[in-house]
């Protein structure tokens, strides 16, 4: 869709009844969204924005970068003259730990307002882990304690759940929208917030339940 979707940072519009049953997020692409890439329509040193158009929808994809923070803002309007049932928005990412030097100390933490729900370390290769959690004010926290850096997803509106599936060092998934309908003219928005820290690790990261993944079958 964009060079954030090629480095990992994908924003997808999904629709139908059918749910992934490992996090809950609707199973359809929706229709052929994505198969050309979006427009850029405006550029500048800490902003772009992209757009699509496609059965009547204008699709809006809003990039901020401030600082050490990047905000994607995804905006649909209805502008079919009908109702569209049933869709959702996923923003699904991937991060990854680096080679195994830099893997050890690799953690994924998913929060609740202040509190840690759990803590995963997932450093070998063939460890698997996935859940889906309610959003509760959540975030979620990808860091490397040796390394000394994290990353915090956040969702401030429109959100449904936090999920998390991890392979080894790799990271992936992130935030659902709610699952929506639009009527005509009617816009629905969603977005994910990306901050970067380095230093140490806050101890309230890396304490609270600790899961160990699954090995792959």
């Amino acid at each position: 869709m964009n060079i954030l979707d090629k480095k990992g940072l994908c924003t997808w519009l999904k629709s139908g009844q059918r749910q992934d049953p490992s996090t809950g997020v609707l199973g359809n692409f929706y229709k052929s969204l994505f198969i050309e890439p979006m427009d850029l329509m405006e550029q500048d040193a800490d902003h772009a924005v992209f757009s699509r158009s496609i059965d009547g929808l204008e699709i809006l994809k809003r990039i901020t970068l401030d600082n050490n923070s990047l905000k994607v803002d995804f905006s649909i309007e209805n502008n079919s003259g009908k109702e569209l049932p049933q869709l959702q928005v996923e923003h699904f990412n991937m991060f990854a730990g680096g080679r195994m030097p830099q893997r050890p100390g690799m953690f994924t933490s998913v929060i609740e307002g202040p509190d840690v729900k759990e803590f995963i370390e997932c450093a070998n290769f063939g460890e698997r882990y996935v859940k889906a959690f309610d959003y509760n004010n959540t975030s979620i926290i990808v860091g490397n304690t040796k390394n000394k850096y994290f990353l915090k997803l956040r969702s401030d509106y429109n959100c449904e759940t936090a999920t998390v599936m991890i392979h080894g060092n790799t990271v992936t998934r992130g935030f659902n929208s709610l699952k929506f309908k639009l009527h005509p003219g009617e816009t629905f928005v969603h977005g994910t917030i990306f901050e970067l820290h380095t230093g140490e690790v806050p101890e309230k990261y890396i304490k609270g339940v600790k899961v160990k993944a699954k090995i792959s079958k």
